[in-house]
């Protein structure tokens, strides 16, 4: 049985809790594409998946107004992955285990999905209800947008006849986005000559860190795992002398990294390892934000290798990994979005003999995405490596007109008697691929309020919930 029944979002919620039992990390959005369509099916709605797996439902007009102008809601099916070290999950069958605090409903050790089930159901309660007398409505659920914004770039625009559009991929209540940063990703390997292991053997490990997205929070000054865990090898090089074994940390690229641990063979007998690593620990932590503060540790325990980087390849890769951009590259004061340009270095492993990071890239100015890009290929040559990219997107121009836009700033305003603001984003929306598809589509981006997005701090607002899901009806009555 399904609590979420009742109350003026009963059946949004409920379609939420239905998401949030259906595996659906980017890549594996079959099932609940599956789930899109059986609802359809149900309402007896035309719907349609195309080859890249995007999902289409179209729902005529009430009676008045079928001949109305057509909107189309947007949203994405995938979710980011992530979970606590010690949390025993498996994103490829188990449901997500969340709970209601308060106002909040969160995740047990994972991410919870809100980014972007609140968008798919939403949508999915639109599609069912038959209360509100609204113009016809399409909807289009697209497929791994968190690696790439994928589905989206392969959109089978013959679908879709509306010509304004609420994308359902934002946040937080009462913000209303019109533009958002593009992007890219890329991966970088420098191949890393292995030698017999000698010494001590340990694994040193950052951990604790709060992470999350790395477009909307790249300017809170959050640690990444990988770039402390440098600064602490650095140290420890200098002081004892140590030889990489093995370098595992990071997620998603489009998570700032929480954790990251490294195996190093030790030169000496590390005696002096624990007060290394407690003077190392206060100074680093000292410098973190007060949410980072809380749950950094940087330990140790004893590992086993078998063999080592050579001397050159460890001093290479611990220079690599000192000298890579990270964070925030460009700022402009009168820009709707403080942060123009960041990169993040999201994700370092050892696989077949080479050194692998991968990093992503965001932009609200074409150039300056490739000026940031264009040093990590000088960096990369610098130092031997190859880099491959891949998954450049468009951002999405701030349109000074926008007549859904205006609207939903109206209606917003007078349904819930909150003031509205008009933003734009610095992260990857699929905006600007649809806006680049077809270029007089009117949009705007909104949804309801939730925090700690692709991270297992993540939340959803219910109140919030409740009030966006009213208010996208009161624009149906409106339209």
């Amino acid at each position: 049985m399904n609590p979420w029944e009742e109350g003026p979002a009963g059946r949004a919620l409920a379609f939420f809790y239905d998401i949030c039992r259906i595996p659906r990390g980017s890549g594996n959005e079959k099932a609940v594409a599956d789930y899109v369509l059986a609802v359809a099916e149900r309402l007896g709605l035309w719907a349609h998946r195309d080859e890249a797996g995007n999902v289409y439902v179209k729902k005529p007009g009430s009676p008045g107004k079928k001949d109305h102008p057509a909107i189309l809601f947007q949203s994405h099916l995938d979710m980011v992955c992530e979970k606590d070290d010690n949390v025993d999950h498996d994103f490829l069958k188990d449901p997500i285990d969340f709970y209601v605090d308060g106002e909040w409903l969160k995740a047990r050790g994972t991410s919870l999905g809100a980014d972007d089930g609140t968008g798919v159901a939403f949508m999915l309660a639109i599609l069912e209800n038959n209360e509100v007398a609204m113009p016809p409505v399409e909807c289009l659920f697209t497929v791994e947008e968190e690696t790439g914004l994928i589905g989206a770039g392969r959109i089978e625009t013959k679908h879709i006849d509306a010509r304004r559009m609420v994308n359902l991929d934002c946040g937080p209540e009462g913000v209303f986005l019109a533009s958002c940063a593009g992007g890219m990703t890329g991966t970088l390997q420098k191949p890393v000559r292995m030698e017999p292991v000698q010494g001590r053997t340990v694994k040193i490990k950052v951990d604790g860190l709060m992470g999350g997205h790395s477009g909307s929070r790249i300017h809170w000054g959050l640690g990444n795992a990988i770039k402390i865990l440098t600064r602490a090898l650095r140290a420890l090089d200098a002081q004892i002398g140590i030889r990489l074994c093995g370098l595992e940390g990071g997620g998603k690229d489009n998570a700032i990294p929480r954790i990251c641990g490294a195996t190093v063979a030790l030169a000496d007998d590390g005696s002096r390892l624990d007060a290394l690593l407690k003077e190392l620990s206060d100074g680093l932590r000292a410098e973190l934000i007060p949410e980072d503060q809380a749950g950094f540790t940087l330990t140790y325990e004893e590992a086993k290798a078998e063999s080592m980087f050579s001397a050159e390849d460890s001093d290479a890769i611990l220079d690599l990994l000192q000298l890579f951009p990270n964070g925030v590259m460009a700022q402009q004061k009168d820009n709707p979005v403080p942060v123009v340009t960041s990169i993040n270095l999201a994700n370092v492993s050892v696989k077949g003999g080479a050194f692998v990071a991968q990093y992503s890239i965001r932009s609200n100015i074409e150039s300056l995405k490739e000026e940031v890009a264009a040093a990590v290929r000088t960096l990369a040559g610098r130092m031997d490596a190859d880099i491959e990219e891949a998954n450049g997107y468009p951002g999405w121009s701030f349109a000074p007109h926008s007549e859904i836009r205006k609207l939903c700033v109206e209606v917003y305003e007078r349904f819930t008697g909150l003031k509205a603001a008009v933003e734009g984003v610095h992260a990857g929306l699929e905006c600007g691929l649809i806006q680049q598809k077809i270029p007089d589509m009117d949009i705007v981006g909104t949804g309801s309020t939730a925090t700690g997005a692709h991270s297992t701090k993540e939340s959803m607002n219910l109140p919030s919930f409740e009030r966006t899901y009213g208010f996208l009806l009161e624009l149906l009555k409106t339209l």
